[in-house]
């Protein structure tokens, strides 16, 4: 796993990225019985992969270590999963497992936005939970239910996501799951939907979500956005000006 995940990998048998190249290039790994199968954990990136593999040939391991790196091949792209940098995309392309329902495995880079500040103890912070969620639902009906012609072009807002936590996620192998309950098209321009997602960790659920949101052309969304903008200025500066003295001048910078 990656290096991020230092005090897990204090567990028999997990190594961080750096320990894994220690141990090779001390001659420890993968020991005596010869032939032996890495997977991974999560915060390991391709470009952590490819160290680990480069590490491996220069001590000519390449032909006994098996690294199964496949899902890290299988990110979401950036026009589903609404971002822009790749170790910002938390979750693997959804797949179909029944009606309405999908699945996707959790992909956790140590480089994540959400990595860079708080991480305590042994397991991951509930707010990725709840952004890999978010991606998911957006993926999804970006990828199997929009029109082809709005992949990209469509802007979410939540109406409603009520999250509740039942065990530690720590990094290790994790999927995240998508039920559709329903979904309904008002009018051309808007399509909302209500979700149930749940992250899953050893075929136990960690956290489960119930989530309402609406599907927006992005035209009707942001004269939406404009207009809800400009009341919430005049509010503003109408409240601040009832504190203020009556012969106050409000600026709002």
């Amino acid at each position: 796993m990656g290096d991020v995940f230092g005090e897990f990998a204090a567990h028999k048998g997990i190594l961080t990225v750096s320990q894994l190249a220690g141990q090779i290039r001390k001659g420890v790994f993968p020991g005596r019985t010869g032939a032996a199968q890495v997977t991974l954990g999560q915060g390991v990136s391709e470009f952590e992969v490819q160290f680990v593999r480069d590490t491996l040939a220069r001590h000519g391991l390449t032909d006994v270590v098996v690294i199964d790196d496949q899902l890290l091949r299988h990110r979401a792209g950036r026009e589903i999963v609404h971002k822009h940098r790749a170790e910002n995309v938390l979750i693997s392309l959804p797949r179909p497992t029944g009606p309405g329902s999908f699945e996707s495995d959790l992909l956790v880079d140590s480089g994540n936005e959400m990595m860079s500040d708080h991480l305590t103890g042994q397991h991951m912070q509930g707010m990725l939970v709840m952004e890999a969620e978010r991606q998911m639902f957006i993926a999804v009906a970006e990828q199997h239910y929009l029109a082809q012609t709005a992949v990209g072009n469509s802007y979410f807002v939540i109406d409603t996501f009520a999250t509740r936590y039942r065990n530690f996620l720590f990094p290790l192998p994790a999927i995240v799951r998508c039920k559709v309950l329903s979904r309904r098209s008002p009018h051309r321009t808007r399509t909302t939907f209500s979700c149930e997602l749940a992250v899953l960790q050893s075929g136990s659920e960690t956290a489960e979500t119930e989530v309402r949101f609406t599907a927006f052309d992005t035209q009707v969304s942001h004269a939406k956005e404009t207009r809800a903008a400009e009341r919430s200025l005049q509010n503003t500066a109408a409240f601040m000006a009832a504190k203020e003295p009556a012969s106050a001048e409000v600026r709002i910078t």
